[in-house]
């Protein structure tokens, strides 16, 4: 063997490790891979690869030299080679770009699983925490009689009702109520914490007045944390509020619009619902109809098919999910009576004089009770 041929041979056939570092590597199916620098990085414990030279032709149409990683055994290369070919995809000239090399901050961990969960503890521990306080005490009792007055009002251990400008705790469960009907404007809101119980009405409901405009104003919006520009000491603090579908709730929060962000976060038990006992959108339309006795077309297709398949199917889904409702979710975990909002229908269908003539059936039947409830069960 010549001497030429024998420096191509071993210039060809190397370690990763040994070829040059800012040279640029591809694998088997001919896609760029981090430059080394970054993988050193990334993958600590990354073992050197077998490695060829190559030429190839970057964005600009140069031919430049790159590093063919062997990163797929035999039979896996075989595997992807008949997948790509079978959609015209195999031996594709891709293009090339310069290896992006710099240092990256110490992973919080091993690797790069356990830096990105490390990582997010790290910026939702304080309201881990809040959930978990929320989570391990007791409610308070319910006021019999609720005040009938604009803003907030916080109930004492007595009931005794005392105004307030926000709920003053760091964690609380958060309800809101609006006139559909009337501009779509929050009417009414309940607030529970560890300690007191609060509640809130709209300057219009209490004053009845006059609406110039259907849309809403910044100052019919409801208050949740001081101002910003104020000196209290609630202002930096971390603090949680959890609804069900809150975002809803959130969307009438009026520090919610301010340019200046705070530690105020939302927690979804309804996102947290599905996320554990959630249903697919076929799974929902059998769980209607198993109530309803449904003859869907859908719903005789998926009996067809099992019939077809001589599957075994059970129906064992549907004692562990429900539909994503307050009622059917709280009906589910906390396995109480179902909750009955017949009342709150006034606030679709009604006037802000029907929810004045019967204000004090509605924070009765409100939903932060219910879903401070199941989030104990959570």
């Amino acid at each position: 063997m010549s001497w030429c041929k024998l420096c191509a041979l071993r210039r060809g056939f190397s370690t990763s490790c040994h070829l040059g570092i800012n040279r640029p590597r591809v694998n088997e199916i001919n896609i760029q891979l981090l430059s080394e620098t970054l993988q050193q990085q990334i993958f600590r414990n990354s073992q050197c690869t077998k490695s060829q030279e190559i030429s190839k032709f970057d964005s600009s149409g140069e031919e430049i030299h790159v590093k063919q990683e062997q990163t797929l055994d035999d039979g896996q290369l075989k595997k992807v080679k008949k997948h790509l070919s079978q959609h015209e995809l195999w031996d594709k000239q891709t293009n090339l770009h310069k290896d992006v090399n710099f240092n990256l901050p110490p992973l919080l961990g091993k690797d790069i699983d356990e830096h990105f969960m490390n990582l997010g503890k790290k910026q939702v521990k304080d309201y881990v925490d809040l959930a978990e306080c929320l989570c391990s005490s007791v409610i308070p009792t319910m006021p019999s009689e609720w005040a009938f007055c604009p803003g907030w009002v916080k109930y004492d251990e007595d009931g005794i009702p005392v105004p307030v400008e926000y709920p003053e705790e760091c964690v609380i469960v958060f309800d809101v109520e609006t006139m559909v009907q009337e501009g779509n404007y929050p009417a009414m809101a309940t607030a529970v914490s560890d300690k007191y119980w609060y509640s809130w009405c709209s300057d219009n409901l209490v004053t009845d007045k006059f609406r110039w405009t259907s849309g809403l104003r910044l100052q019919e919006l409801i208050p949740l944390e001081p101002e910003v520009t104020t000196k209290s000491t609630d202002v930096g603090r971390s603090r949680l509020v959890i609804g069900h579908n809150v975002a809803f709730d959130r969307s009438f929060v009026k520090e919610q619009y301010n340019l200046e962000k705070t530690k105020l976060r939302f927690m979804d038990t309804m996102s947290m619902h599905i996320a554990v006992c959630g249903l697919t959108n076929l799974q929902r339309v059998l769980y209607q109809a198993a109530k309803n006795d449904s003859q869907q077309k859908i719903v005789k297709e998926y009996e067809q098919r099992n019939k077809q398949r001589r599957a075994f199917v059970t129906d064992d889904w549907k004692e562990m999910s429900s539909l994503n409702n307050l009622g059917d979710v709280y009906n589910l975990h906390v396995g109480d009576k179902k909750i009955d909002k017949d009342p709150r229908s006034i606030f679709v269908e009604g006037s802000t004089a029907d929810v004045r003539a019967n204000f004090q059936e509605f924070p009765n039947n409100n939903d932060g009770s219910k879903t401070n409830q199941q989030l104990f069960f959570e």
